[in-house]
């Protein structure tokens, strides 16, 4: 007999970055520098520096090589590949899965396995909710130099305030199904010689893409188009409540405004607040959700970079249905950081990756109040990984 290692000591192992480039997470991601704001005759302050960490990743944990079980001379399975969102879950052949959960000591993984992974809507009530207000200088920017950018001294940032109705509960629904329990972590017992390891590993993966996460032998990361679908209902008043806010009730706003208007809120509005990660999150429900915030969640938690990407992408993604949409992985100095790339309109000189099957999208950040286009001079795009979303 078997036993599959524990994820909670592969997650607790020192990170590595993969040869292949592959992502891992970082446990806390610095909020990125903002830029220097000043006004002719004025001194600009220093930027921040950013921590010295080792490169890894943001948003995914590298799993270390399996090791053998203490309890038994018997080779240790690690978890297969998980599938994406575009591909179906790994099946579990049933009678190998069926021996490895009527072992006594897997009884706890029995109970979850065996209960309904399906995320079923709930009927909430929709409350009023007054988002904190927020101010924005773009309109008094003068020039940009390098990490300073300079504002006119009779300008006065315009200040938003947005009322607006959410289903709360939906998105404390989503929350709670998105990542799963300390009991997928723990040592599960299983045979080797009749297939039950493999069953188990098949019906572990399985039962994870159905809350959002995607699992491979080398690294478990959230499937954020899972998350984005289920979120993008729930988000489409806010999102036409600020356009109108920062725009004017009634005024024509083409594709590069509203994202505009959207990315003002997710920097100012929405709180910067470092997602400590996955023991963190044990602590708190006791599931494991990689340091992400589903988009509700950070309208209302706040949240570090990914999290704010993604919630800015499901406001895009809710009132224009084509605009095409990226994740980039990337580093903000040493330290693992994250910024969406939208596929609007590029003014000169405004920060762009350019897609494989070629093309440009405009770079986002959320984290700190520069304009759409404009990233921080520690942003290090020369190994980003773009990741489209539908």
């Amino acid at each position: 007999m078997a036993m599959r290692p524990a994820l909670a000591a592969l997650i607790a192992m020192p990170l590595v970055v993969p040869a292949t480039g592959a992502h891992a997470q970082s446990s806390s991601a610095p909020r990125s520098s903002a830029p220097q704001v000043v006004a002719p005759r004025e001194t600009p302050s220093g930027a921040r520096s950013p921590a010295r960490v080792s490169r890894a990743r943001k948003g995914m944990v590298t799993r270390a090589a399996p090791r053998p079980a203490a309890a038994t001379p018997a080779p240790t399975v690690p978890l297969s590949p998980g599938a994406p969102a575009s591909a179906p879950a790994p099946v579990a052949e049933p009678e190998a899965l069926a021996r490895s959960l009527a072992i006594p000591e897997n009884a706890e993984f029995r109970a979850w396995v065996e209960a309904d992974h399906a995320f079923i809507a709930p009927r909430g009530s929709r409350h009023l909710v007054p988002f904190t207000d927020w101010s924005d200088d773009v309109a008094c920017i003068t020039r940009r130099e390098e990490g300073t950018k300079y504002l006119r001294q009779d300008c006065r940032p315009a200040d938003y305030t947005v009322r607006v109705a959410v289903d709360r509960t939906y998105g404390e629904a989503l929350e709670a199904h998105f990542g799963f329990p300390a009991c997928a972590m723990e040592p599960i017992r299983c045979t080797v010689e009749d297939g039950g390891c493999a069953a188990v590993e098949a019906a572990v993966a399985a039962m994870v893409a159905e809350h959002g996460i995607v699992c491979t032998p080398e690294r478990i990361m959230p499937d954020h188009q899972w998350i984005l679908d289920r979120s993008v209902p729930a988000v489409e008043d806010v999102a036409r409540a600020v356009i109108r806010a920062y725009w004017g009730v009634g005024a024509p706003v083409n594709a590069r405004q509203r994202v505009e208007a959207l990315t003002s809120f997710v920097q100012n509005a929405v709180p910067y607040r470092p997602v400590k990660g996955a023991k963190d999150d044990l602590i708190r429900d006791g599931k494991m959700r990689c340091g992400l915030r589903t988009p509700v969640a950070t309208l209302f938690e706040g949240g570090d970079c990914d999290s704010k990407a993604l919630l800015l992408a499901s406001l895009i993604r809710s009132v224009d249905a084509a605009m095409p949409l990226a994740l980039v992985y990337c580093f903000d100095g040493d330290e693992p950081h994250m910024v969406l790339a939208v596929g609007c309109a590029r003014g000169d000189g405004e920060a762009a990756v350019t897609l494989e099957g070629g093309g440009t999208q405009v770079l986002v950040e959320t984290t700190s109040d520069w304009d759409v286009g404009h990233v921080g001079p520690t942003i290090g795009l020369a190994d980003a990984e773009v990741v489209g979303l539908r």
